[in-house]
């Protein structure tokens, strides 16, 4: 959407950015937000709404005082998701209620997705507010800091969003947002002043001037349907779908209305549309993402030149792409759609036709389908002309205030909704028209994308095995969920540490916790020579200091490939792995696994048994570990299993390898929570020192077959279980936890 220079007027105060947007006054300036006075205080937060992780929402906490984060723990359990906002009341803040949004970071790549979930977070803090009746609302430079939003999006978007706020609901108690910058965010600040100066520079006979000059809006509402008819670029409509009316061949340089798509959005709008070998036929249409537009998809289509002498059949196809394009919106659960105006372009519908279609054709799918989740649909009329398009516009809204008088009578008596002459009475989900077109167009063409196959299927661990390897989702310093190579041919990653600490969020670190606490066995502290020297240190339990995660590049790409190669397995024999539960001789579930939260067990795949267990570890290695991972070379020669890299399920077997049996000492000590991939486990009742896991066949680690097992779980009577594996490769150490002895 393009902003009306009329609708804004900048603040004689240099010191702050001050405009008017419609009846809104947004204010850009310095402060702290935990001291502003508002009805509503609005925030970026953590999904999880974990208070303490942020500086700024640590900061509201301190004054605000517990009540907050009681309230987020309380009314959403599950947290939020990228573009949600959650709601409490004030607490001690001075404001009635703070609304948390979960943002997501600016990616260069995905710019419009990067926009989408900042735009959605607005437009939802903008609506609450309105809806809960207040009167000012403050929010931070949302998007700045860690999240590195550029500072002129952060300003575009935020225009955009309060104006087009404004526009669609003028009688709204909401007249007064601000945005407080940091005190020591200067450049920030500044950067909004020049984005201010640039739109208010824009000379007065450049084209997108003339068309904000002529902006114009006419709606109706049907049902819970918003209907408008508006005039702009359709390219910058704020909607999740844009219609772009295009030739057969998906050419997207041939055509204004294509050629403007194509300049919005960028070459990779075209690279995608050329994945359409066979083109379009009128009627069809082609989805596609948004990539630079502010829309999440865009839906390409074609239509017949209009001729008089076959009026019928063009009207068939219009109403057909009018009816295909909201209900392909229905299917992807999209709320919004701009459509570009049918009339007097290169197709010359002429405008009555193209207005009593459309209009026609969108009341009746309303009306037929009372339960609909789209919410806005709009058509928009590019004022390029100095005459041509208020005829057009006119004649739009001539049919479209027939329309609200239709309506109007309709809520005293019963009418039917009227439809086009020959059309009989509909199906509650309409198909298609009832019109019988001499050809009749596909329903809709959409590139394929397979259903996600069913968990611990064949189908499922073929797709686990040759899937990319990418960074785990909650990973900050190297970007989770992204390749993995693609990081290490950075040349900044490349020169880097060989891993990273990070503080781990609130909920990690309360399930890291929970689970040395759950599997700590007093009961059996001090028992078996590797205990020797812990009893007379007078401690009954361990404190969690510090939980820090590891991210180290090389060692995770190890771990996944081979983890990859027992999804292979496992596709191989098209079906989950035993459990080291139902092996042959166990005595039951990992502990660890039976113990832990949900936050940690949902990242492991127990259907190759892959497990998070514990591994002391003295000072003196830590280094080690952490640069390269845990190793089976370094156990004892005496090691009852061979040398294997060794794990446990309770934290008390871990305690006892955190430092030297004869220097034990109550300063504080490290041990790894390490994610493990077991595979095909043998149990072992009796102690044997493998170099390897056995053979299936005849349990020897010598023998010339080719089938063996992945790893050894010594299960006998001994005091703790062990979990040992072979290949260095099968363990990750991800978990840093430091504790002290009491």
């Amino acid at each position: 959407m393009a902003v009306n220079r009329r609708d804004m007027c900048p603040s004689a105060d240099d010191r702050d950015v001050v405009q008017r947007l419609g009846n809104i006054r947004l204010t850009m300036r310095k402060g702290l937000l935990q001291q502003e006075k508002a009805d509503v205080i609005v925030t970026n937060s953590s999904g999880n709404l974990n208070l303490k992780a942020g500086r700024t929402t640590q900061a509201l906490l301190e004054a605000a005082g517990d009540t907050l984060q009681e309230q987020c723990n309380k009314n959403y359990p599950q947290g939020i998701r990228p573009g949600e906002v959650a709601e409490t009341n004030g607490g001690n803040l001075d404001c009635q209620y703070v609304f948390y949004c979960f943002m997501t970071s600016w990616d260069d790549a995905e710019r419009a997705a990067s926009r989408g979930v900042f735009c959605k977070c607005m437009k939802t803090c903008l609506n609450m507010a309105d809806s809960n009746g207040v009167c000012s609302m403050v929010f931070p430079a949302l998007g700045t800091g860690l999240l590195k939003f550029p500072v002129e999006e952060i300003y575009n978007l935020v225009v955009l969003c309060v104006l087009d706020f404004s526009r669609s609901k003028p009688q709204s108690t909401l007249t007064d947002i601000t945005m407080v910058v940091h005190p020591n965010d200067d450049e920030i600040l500044k950067g909004f002043r020049e984005e201010n100066k640039k739109l208010l520079r824009k000379p007065k006979d450049c084209a997108e001037t003339k068309g904000d000059l002529e902006q114009r809006s006419e709606k109706i509402q049907i049902g819970r349907t918003c209907v408008a008819i508006v005039t702009g670029s359709i390219v910058e409509q704020q909607a999740d779908v844009l219609v772009n009316l295009t030739n057969n061949k998906l050419r997207l340089d041939r055509g204004s209305l294509s050629r403007a798509f194509l300049d919005a959005a960028g070459e990779g709008l075209q690279t995608e549309c050329d994945t359409f070998a066979g083109g379009l036929s009128c009627g069809d249409i082609a989805v596609t993402g948004g990539y630079s537009l502010p829309s999440v998809n865009v839906f390409h289509t074609t239509l017949p030149y209009y001729m008089t002498k076959e009026k019928e059949s063009n009207i068939e196809v219009l109403t057909l792409v009018v009816q295909q394009c909201l209900m392909q919106l229905e299917d992807m659960n999209l709320r919004s759609i701009a459509f570009p105006c049918f009339a007097c372009g290169q197709h010359r519908y002429p405008d009555s036709v193209a207005a009593t279609t459309f209009l026609q054709t969108v009341d009746e799918y309303i009306q037929n389908n009372n339960q609909t989740c789209v919410e806005e649909i709009s058509l928009v009329i590019y004022p390029g002309g100095p005459s041509l398009w208020k005829e057009v516009w006119q004649t739009f809204v001539k049919e479209l205030k027939t329309l609200k008088k239709r309506h109007v009578k309709s809520s005293d008596t019963e009418v039917k909704p009227a439809v086009l002459p020959g059309w009989g009475a509909r199906p509650k989900v309409i198909v298609r028209p009832v019109y019988q077109l001499k050809k009749k167009p596909k329903h809709t063409v959409i590139p394929v994308t397979p259903a996600a196959p069913v968990r611990g299927t064949k189908e499922w661990f073929q797709l686990k095995y040759t899937e990319d390897i990418c960074t785990p989702d909650y990973w900050v310093h190297h970007k989770g969920g992204t390749p993995v190579k693609k990081l290490k041919l950075s040349l900044e990653v490349s020169l880097k540490k060989a891993y990273v600490l990070k503080q781990v969020d609130h909920s990690t670190r309360d399930a890291v916790v929970k689970l040395v606490n759950e599997t700590w066995e007093m009961d059996k502290f001090g028992a078996g020579k590797d205990a020797r020297g812990l009893d007379e240190l007078g401690y009954s339990k361990i404190e969690v200091k510090e939980v820090l995660r590891v991210e180290n590049l090389d060692l995770y790409e190890k771990y996944a490939t081979e983890r990859q190669r027992i999804f292979s397995k496992a596709s191989k024999k098209g079906q989950s792995l035993t459990s080291v539960k139902d092996s042959n001789g166990s005595d039951g579930e990992v502990c660890t696994y039976t113990k832990m939260k949900p936050c940690l067990k949902n990242e492991l795949f127990p259907e190759i048994n892959e497990h998070y267990l514990f591994h002391g570890t003295k000072e003196n290695i830590i280094e080690k570990v952490l640069s390269q991972g845990l190793d089976n070379r370094m156990a004892g020669d005496n090691a009852m299993f061979g040398q294997g890299v060794y794990a446990a399920e309770s934290s008390t077997k871990a305690d006892q390898y955190a430092d030297f049996k004869d220097n034990r000492t109550t300063s504080p000590k490290k041990m790894f929570l390490a994610r493990m991939c077991l595979g095909e486990a043998y149990v072992s009742k009796t102690a044997n020192k493998y170099r390897r896991p056995p053979c299936k066949e005849c349990f020897q680690d010598n023998c010339a077959h080719k089938k063996f097992y992945d790893s050894v779980v010594g299960d006998g009577k001994w005091i703790f279980r062990e979990f040992v594996v072979y290949d260095p490769r099968q363990s990750y150490p991800e978990f840093l936890i430091t504790y002290v002895r009491k």
